[in-house]
Order: C-alpha cells, then sequence, then structure tokens
C-alpha cells in the first residue's frame, strides 16, 4: 500500500469517527488488565489466596466498547464513567458504569472480568453463558490446583475457607448473575479433577435472570441450577423490588437452597426499589425513566413509583450491601462510602 493511499485511508477512517481521538480512553483496556495493574500500584500479591470471577450482564461487552471518552458538553453520547472523588483503586476521579466490574478493580486478589452474552435470543444467549462459567471454571481449577492437592483437598479447601485463609469468589449481574450460579454449581457437581466439591466463599448476585435456554435441563445435570447448592459457604442476593415493575417478564432467578438448615452458613436475600439497571450500577440507563414517551412501553410499565433519583440512592445501598457482607466473610474487597458513587453523574475525562 502506498504511503498515500495510506493517508487517505486514514482520512476517512477518521472522517467516519470510527477512530476519532474522543473515542481514545487511556484507562479502558476492555477490562483485561485492572487499574492499579496498569499503574502499577496494587497494594496485593500475587498469587495470593483468594481469587474473583465477576460475569456482567448482557450488553455489557457492546457498551462498554462503543461508549466514548467525551468533551464536556458534548451530551447524547454515553461514556464509560461516573464520577468519584474515591474512585475505582482511589484514583480520586471516576468508576465504571458497572457494580461488577467496579468490584472486579477494587478486588484484593487474582480476578478475571467476564462480559455477559451478547446475544438477546435464548438459545445463543444459552451457549454463551455456558462457555463463560467454562471458561471461568478453567481458571478457578489452575487457581484451586497450586494450593491443594491430594485425597482431602476438597475437605482441606472447605476448611481453610472456613478460617479465612483461602477463597474463591464469584459475582455476576443480570444473566451473568444467573452464570455465577451455574459456575458454582458446575464447582460442586464436577469440581477441579479429583477435587470434589469445589466450595465458594462467596457467591454475590445482583438481579440474576435465567433468560436462556439451559441444555442441562433437557439433558440432566442431576442439579436444578435456580437453587443454591451447599458448596456455597455464603450467599448474598439483591434483586429488583416487584413495586418498581422494571423487566417484570425476566422473573427471579433464585428459587431457593437445595439444604435449608445447611450451607450457605450466611445467605441474604433482599429486594430494593432499583431497576434492573439500577442494581447493576447504571441507575436510569435502563428500561425505566423519568417521564416516559407514551410508546415507551417498558419504561411505562416501571409505573409511578419510580424515579431516576429513587433509582440512584438504591443503586448505592445495593452495592454497599453487597461489599459489606462479603467483608464479613473476608472476602478481600472494602465499602468505600457514598462518596464512591458520585450521585452517578456522567465522568468526561
Amino acid at each position: 500500500m502506498s504511503s498515500v493511499l495510506l493517508l487517505f485511508c486514514v482520512f476517512v477512517i477518521l472522517r467516519h469517527g470510527t477512530l476519532s481521538l474522543t473515542d481514545r480512553d487511556p484507562d479502558f483496556t476492555h477490562f483485561t488488565t485492572k487499574q492499579c495493574q496498569l499503574h502499577n500500584n496494587c497494594t496485593y500479591n500475587e498469587p495470593g489466596t483468594s481469587i474473583l470471577v465477576a460475569i456482567d450482564g448482557t450488553g455489557s461487552k457492546g457498551f462498554f466498547e462503543s461508549a466514548r471518552l467525551v468533551s464536556d458538553g458534548e451530551s447524547g453520547r454515553a461514556t464509560r464513567k461516573y464520577r468519584s472523588h474515591v474512585g475505582i483503586n482511589h484514583n480520586q476521579k471516576w468508576i465504571w458504569k458497572s457494580h461488577v466490574a467496579n468490584f472486579w478493580e477494587d478486588y484484593q486478589g487474582e480476578s478475571h472480568y467476564f462480559y455477559g452474552p451478547t446475544a438477546s435470543e435464548m438459545i445463543i444467549a444459552g451457549n454463551e453463558v455456558a462457555d463463560i462459567f467454562n471458561q471461568a471454571k478453567h481458571r478457578i481449577c489452575d487457581f484451586v490446583h497450586k494450593h491443594f492437592q491430594g485425597a482431602n483437598a476438597s475437605e482441606e479447601l472447605r476448611e481453610t475457607t472456613i478460617h479465612g485463609e483461602f477463597g474463591i469468589d464469584i459475582i455476576g449481574f443480570s444473566r451473568g448473575g444467573f452464570a455465577a450460579m451455574e459456575l458454582a454449581r458446575k464447582l460442586e457437581f464436577e469440581g477441579c479433577g479429583d477435587i470434589r466439591p469445589v466450595f465458594v466463599r462467596w457467591l454475590g448476585l445482583y438481579d440474576p435472570v435465567q433468560r436462556d435456554i439451559d441444555w442441562g435441563d433437557w439433558f440432566g445435570d442431576n442439579y436444578d441450577n435456580e437453587y443454591i447448592g451447599n458448596n456455597v459457604l455464603a450467599v448474598s442476593v439483591a434483586e429488583r423490588s416487584e413495586e418498581i415493575h422494571s423487566r417484570h417478564y425476566f422473573g427471579y432467578a433464585v428459587k431457593g437452597f437445595d439444604d435449608p438448615f445447611g450451607y450457605p452458613i450466611y445467605r441474604d436475600v433482599k429486594r430494593f426499589d432499583a431497576s434492573h439497571a439500577g442494581v447493576g450500577g447504571a441507575p436510569g440507563c435502563g428500561d425505566c425513566c423519568d417521564d416516559p414517551a407514551i410508546w415507551d412501553f417498558d419504561a411505562l410499565l416501571c409505573g409511578s413509583t419510580y424515579s431516576v433519583k429513587l433509582d440512584k440512592v438504591n443503586a448505592v445501598k445495593i452495592d454497599r450491601w453487597m461489599r459489606k457482607h462479603a467483608e464479613e466473610v473476608n472476602v478481600p474487597i472494602k465499602d468505600e462510602g457514598e462518596a464512591y458513587y458520585g450521585n452517578f453523574v456522567e465522568y468526561f475525562g
């Protein structure tokens, strides 16, 4: 390719905005590298004794990879961030528009972020969910095998987890929450090679929903994936309340527990007056809104109880509730206080 043709192609790309200067966000790494790793200021050592798998909701890949870093005042284009005087990794500038992504950033240990499914259609979404939890299970098993071997490995894993010396933590939002539930089930019934079951220290679910075709239900995987298994030592489930009527057709994924009196030892399921998007950390960015148009049926169904202000208040409550519960069972995460969320105001870097 001649230099003239190359320059022409660059001009065409820039002219149509594909590589616009406003798209460039030096902090965005497609969530493959945490900010503390990017800036070489992590306060923990790897490999450690804690691992996190974080699975976001449907469409998270499309949102984060198409959202832009724009100049202040350029309204109408979504950004990836909210202002924060605390910030992820205490950057004192911003947080992501996702509770799951922020939790991943702030987790003090080995951690892996996964986008949720890209498909809205249920069969394809089911295949994507299966691919996500299979990849995640492989990473967890690699971590487990670094620390445990032998005939008593499963019991040793459980005991060290109970005593705060080791921990596998899993979080998820929406369909990503259901993928997190399925991942925990796989660790219970399949384990990691000879180590079975593999115990989960804490399962944190942000409004999990089953909106996919689960082939295991058709071909017999020997468990009900809408119940929390006995290998989960602690679980916290934040759900949108029925009063808000956000995504009412989603239903609720968690139906109960395998053992009503055994594990999880610590279990809490609570509903909040937030939209589905609000539970995920992006209040006012989903189906509900103030003053909906008469043709916006989803927003009209949210009802008169909903307001963006209420959504923001409860989005803060939800994430702080989750982080506090995680702290109580030795998950290496902190509740950073209300200032962390910055009232969910757009950040223009």
